[in-house]
């Protein structure tokens, strides 16, 4: 039997294509494991990621909540905080003027009792030293020590015993 050339044409053919095939099938998983396989795996990844970037957005939402009623709670601490001192201010200036006026009468009192004294003590020495001053004519002052008029001559308070 003789086969006919176009039937060896075709089985020449279908010899070469063969390897056509398999050769292309290798070089589409190999382009698809280089060029794809990493794409889908960085989508994954990128999926992954991306979840994760939610639920973190989703964390700081209720962060952003949580913060926000501290501050609004902080602020009406702060409110009553600024009453508060406004009026302990108030207090420390009804204080300080009350205080001014105490002072003032006390320094008038005093000035008064510290005259009054001053009198009677200039007078006590005064009639004490004169009284010695008629026996030793060198007195013409006093001092007070220990809380005791001495008479003597060039002392701290000046006596005038000059008879009328």
């Amino acid at each position: 039997m003789a086969v006919s050339k176009d039937v060896m044409d075709k089985f020449d053919k279908a010899k070469e294509s063969r390897y056509f095939w398999p050769i292309t099938i290798v070089f589409v998983i190999v382009f698809l494991a280089f060029f794809i396989g990493p794409k889908l795996t960085g989508f994954t990844v990128f999926s992954s990621e991306l979840n994760q970037c939610k639920e973190d957005l989703g964390n700081c939402g209720e962060n952003v909540d949580d913060l926000t009623d501290q501050k609004e709670s902080l602020d009406l601490n702060l409110a009553s905080a600024q009453n508060t001192i406004a009026e302990r201010d108030a207090d420390i200036k009804n204080l300080e003027d009350r205080y001014e006026k105490d002072k003032d009468q006390w320094q008038e009192e005093y000035d008064d009792l510290a005259d009054t004294f001053n009198g009677v003590v200039d007078n006590a020495g005064t009639n004490r030293c004169c009284k010695e001053w008629f026996d030793n004519r060198d007195i013409d002052s006093f001092n007070i020590k220990d809380n005791v008029i001495d008479c003597v001559e060039g002392g701290t308070f000046k006596i005038d015993c000059e008879i009328l």
